[in-house]
């Protein structure tokens, strides 16, 4: 009897662990997006100028060749960076001057409007005190790329309303209550995104 109880459990043992085996997908590879062409790669490293630029991009290809580039001259013009299962987009620093400095932020909504997410560590000194402190931004980028940041109700009134409004489809089922919080502006526009491609 304890043999057959120990054969049991081994063979259920070895049963669920070659079955988790199965199921466990490999790590998808990483890419970078500079103008027309995407990279494909594994263990890809960035660094950023002060000012939020390229300055460094670390990656192994496909065949396993190690590159390096230095500089930000050197390094191309990256737009957008997949690491690790996520989405990160150039974009401005400030949504209502897109051409001063920039930063990489998340994507945490794809589709016909994005919304991108960035929370930067900064530096405070006062009276010979320095503390840090964090800045969150939340901007939505239109197809025509512009940029409004969803924690300005200027930049919900004047342009993301009218804008979401112009689509029938989302006009005519959405009772959206455009005076919320950034979550539900997020809500807004996933649902936006479904009934206005």
């Amino acid at each position: 009897m304890k043999y057959t109880t120990l054969l049991l459990i081994i063979g259920v043992m070895l049963f669920t662990n070659s079955h988790a085996q199965r199921i466990i997908a490999p790590r998808k590879s990483d890419y970078f997006v500079a103008g027309q062409d995407t990279t494909y790669c594994k263990d890809l490293v960035y660094g950023l100028t002060i000012q939020g630029y390229l300055k460094l991009i670390e990656y192994t290809d496909k065949n396993g060749k190690e590159h390096k580039i230095k500089g930000r001259k050197n390094v191309p013009d990256i737009t957008t960076f997949y690491i690790d299962g996520r989405v990160l987009d150039r974009t401005p620093k400030k949504a209502h001057n897109p051409n001063s400095y920039v930063h990489f932020a998340y994507r945490i909504v794809d589709g016909k409007l994005r919304v991108l997410y960035s929370k930067e560590w900064t530096g405070v000194g006062m009276n010979a005190t320095y503390s840090q402190r964090y800045n969150v931004r939340y901007f939505v980028k239109l197809p025509d790329g512009r940029y409004y940041d969803l924690a300005k109700k200027g930049d919900i009134k004047k342009y993301l309303k009218p804008y979401l409004l112009e689509c029938e489809a989302f006009r005519a089922t959405n009772e959206a209550d455009f005076s919320g919080n950034i979550q539900d502006y997020i809500e807004i526009i996933r649902d936006y995104n479904i009934k206005c491609k």
